[in-house]
């Protein structure tokens, strides 16, 4: 049975990767530099589907368990995306003097 990584409908191979002796996958040339931690594993009639998962640090889980936080944070961040600020260097205590 081929294990697929991603959503169901996807076609594209991105690799065949063998089981070592222990049947285990090994996934980093496929993931590169990926952020995922963790994958759900479905059985499917064609046969496996691995769908990727990232872990989020415990801390920062109250973000995404409140509506109104979360909210707040995106609407933070979309306004930083549109203001320039322009250069902190003045600021700087370093003395290169």
């Amino acid at each position: 049975m081929p294990i697929r990584i991603g959503e169901e409908n996807m076609e594209q191979c991105l690799a065949e990767i063998t089981l070592d002796k222990k049947k285990r996958l090994a996934l980093g040339k496929v993931l590169g530099a990926s952020r995922v931690t963790s994958f759900e594993v479905y059985e499917t009639p064609d046969g496996y589907l691995l769908k990727p998962k990232v872990s989020i640090p415990a801390r920062e889980l109250w973000v995404f368990e409140n509506p109104k936080a979360k909210e707040s944070l995106a609407r933070g961040l979309a306004q930083d995306a549109r203001h320039d600020l322009g250069s902190f260097a003045k600021y700087s205590k370093d003395d290169k003097d």
